[in-house]
């Protein structure tokens, strides 16, 4: 098992070159959309490239977010990938005129709310930093606490579309074993911690997954109830390549805005400064999680 790691310094966004235009975040959640969508088909990327008369250099660049995607690329490659459903298409196109405008909103249901942003951002990223003030992120969740938790979220969705959900979320989980892994740099409210709602047991697994993630994946810290200002909402900031912004995510119930203008990502990025600064260490959260496994209610108890 390898140490976990501690949290680097996050310095904010870096210079960008000037001489191109400057990424947005609708130019990257296109872009990692469009890889996705190509993976799920099964589509290596040397074989899209040759088909779309595309080297694999541009190809890459244009996954990645870092080569401005045309109209004329965007029709060939849903078509390619056999893109048909009409949410789908509409985020896509949603997504590509909204190019070079900085700012993208995803509502939680109608046009675009088909799409699934995070995935792909979080297997991009280099470094992860989030702060949740009542749910464990999807990243760190149990398969029963997202269970459990998605029939909260979503009570009219059906079996097969709450199932549907868990499968994407259990996916997403995968990015932080992968060779590359982004660091991850976790602060949770103690409120995230317990959950009325929540059957005991899974609240037990879900504490002992936190404990093991801490111990080898995670930089993860436990802000104490009262303690500090915080945000009512989740926040999530991710960190890419050195040519591509920063991004900050914050998620509400009717949808999820995506940051990526300098000002606005720096003043979340002191935000999560702040709670790092008043939770507890690295070092003292794995005891505060094991605290709190000892007063969760065992079966039989």
């Amino acid at each position: 098992m390898t140490a976990a790691r501690e949290p680097i310094t996050y310095i904010g966004p870096l210079p960008r070159p000037g001489a191109r235009r400057r990424a947005t975040a609708a130019d990257i959640i296109l872009a990692t959309q469009l890889r996705g969508i190509r993976e799920a088909a099964g589509l290596p990327a040397e074989a899209a490239a040759g088909v779309l008369g595309l080297t694999p250099t541009r190809l890459r660049g244009l996954e990645a977010g870092r080569t401005p995607l045309r109209n004329s690329d965007l029709s060939l490659l849903v078509a390619l990938y056999g893109v048909t459903d009409p949410d789908v298409l509409s985020g896509l196109t949603a997504l590509a005129r909204r190019a070079g405008e900085s700012g993208w909103w995803q509502p939680a249901s109608g046009p675009g709310g088909g799409l699934s942003p995070m995935a792909g951002l979080e297997r991009e990223a280099a470094v992860i930093r989030t702060f949740h003030p009542y749910v464990i992120p999807d990243l760190l969740q149990t398969r029963a606490y997202a269970e459990a938790q998605l029939a909260l979220e979503r009570p009219g969705a059906t079996p097969g579309e709450r199932h549907a959900l868990l499968e994407a979320r259990m996916r997403r989980r995968h990015v932080l074993h992968q060779p590359d892994a982004p660091t991850m740099w976790a602060v949770l409210a103690e409120e995230t911690l317990t959950h009325p709602e929540m059957d005991p047991l899974v609240l037990r697994e879900q504490l002992a997954h936190l404990i093991e993630a801490a111990r080898s994946t995670v930089a993860l810290q436990i802000l104490p109830r009262g303690t500090g200002q915080r945000p009512p909402t989740p926040v999530t900031l991710l960190r890419f390549a050195p040519d591509l912004p920063d991004l900050a995510v914050m998620e509400h119930h009717a949808g999820t805005a995506y940051f990526d203008d300098r000002m606005d990502v720096e003043q979340q990025q002191i935000q999560m400064d702040h709670l790092t600064a008043a939770a507890a260490t690295t070092s003292e959260s794995t005891p505060f999680l094991q605290r709190v496994l000892s007063r969760t209610p065992a079966p039989g108890a």
